[in-house]
C-alpha cells in the first residue's frame, strides 16, 4: 500500500495483525513500515459484524439504518445512498469502505 491511500482510523494488516492507522504523517521514515502494510479484504463475516445482512435472493449484502442505505456486491462494488449523497464504486477492502462512509458524512465505526 501507499501512504496516500490511508487515513487515520483505517483498518490495515501489518505482519498478520490487524491495526488501525494511528497517525497521518507517514513520511520517508515510515517507508519500510508502509511497505509491509496490506489492506484488509472485506469478507461476509466483516460485513455481517457491521450490520450488513445477506440477501436471500442475490449475492449481496444490504445495510439500512435511519437515512442510510448501502448495498455491497462481491464483484466488488459498493453503493451508498443517503438524503445528501449517492455514490457507487469498486470497494474490496475495509479502508475503502471507511473512506466511502466518510465521504458521505456517515459516522459509523467499522469493526473487524
Amino acid at each position: 500500500m501507499k501512504a496516500n491511500e490511508l487515513m487515520v482510523g483505517d483498518w490495515v494488516d501489518y505482519k498478520g495483525i490487524r491495526n488501525q492507522v494511528a497517525e497521518a504523517d507517514l513520511d520517508i521514515h515510515h517507508e519500510k513500515w508502509i511497505a509491509e502494510i496490506t489492506p484488509v479484504t472485506l469478507t461476509p463475516a466483516i460485513l455481517e459484524k457491521n450490520g450488513f445482512e445477506r440477501s436471500e435472493v442475490f449475492v449481496e449484502w444490504k445495510y439500512e439504518n435511519d437515512n442510510v442505505y448501502m448495498i455491497y456486491k462481491p464483484f466488488p462494488y459498493l453503493k451508498i445512498q443517503t438524503e445528501e449523497c449517492i455514490v457507487a464504486f469498486p470497494c474490496q477492502y475495509a479502508h475503502e469502505l471507511q473512506h466511502a462512509l466518510r465521504l458521505c458524512g456517515i459516522e459509523k465505526e467499522i469493526e473487524l
